[in-house]
């Protein structure tokens, strides 16, 4: 199953039936590119029952064993916002998908639609408080570096930076621990 990023307009590989846990989120398309892009740019279904890594709309992935296959079935995942993602079902030998097959997984993906869409709103909500913390958790340290060494803001966060790629700790890290270490000056 590939899902839009719309912020970067392409679909990101998110969850397969195989566990390439290393290429959940790596593999990209942009919309139109490979059958998988095409599905999503024009909201349409593709059924291929044999040779489909011959079809002009194939992109091959290396890293990708599912690649060698002989048929494919991709529909659009659809939602109020349009499409939101694509579901592929592959074969290694030639397939002919059944009206009924089609029909059922159109189905499915107009129903994943609104799913979809809240685990993104839910996904996007998170990374947003997460980022609003990190941003809290480093105005503190430099609150507390402004204070104790007499930096300026500037000052302060450049310090941050400069540490942060000397040490190879995150701003993350460095930030809580200036803050942990202001925490046990009672």
């Amino acid at each position: 199953m590939y899902i839009v990023d719309r912020k970067h307009k392409e679909l990101v590989l998110r969850a397969s039936k195989n566990p390439r846990q290393k290429l959940l989120r790596k593999i990209k398309l942009k919309l139109g590119e490979g059958i998988t892009g095409w599905v999503a740019q024009e909201r349409q279904p593709v059924i291929i029952s044999t040779g489909a890594a011959k079809d002009s709309r194939f992109r091959f992935f290396p890293n990708l064993p599912e690649d060698f296959f002989k048929a494919f079935l991709s529909v659009p995942i659809i939602s109020k916002r349009g499409v939101v993602g694509v579901i592929n079902i592959q074969h290694k030998e030639k397939h002919l998908h059944t009206p009924m097959e089609v029909n059922l997984l159109v189905a499915m993906g107009k129903l994943l639609g609104g799913a979809v869409d809240n685990a993104l709103l839910v996904e996007e909500t998170l990374l947003l408080k997460e980022t609003l913390e990190l941003r809290k958790l480093i105005e503190k340290a430099k609150g507390l570096l402004m204070k104790n060494s007499g930096l300026s803001e500037e000052e302060a966060y450049r310090k941050l930076q400069k540490e942060s790629m000397k040490t190879g700790k995150s701003m993350r890290e460095l930030a809580e621990a200036i803050v942990i270490a202001a925490n046990m000056h009672f």
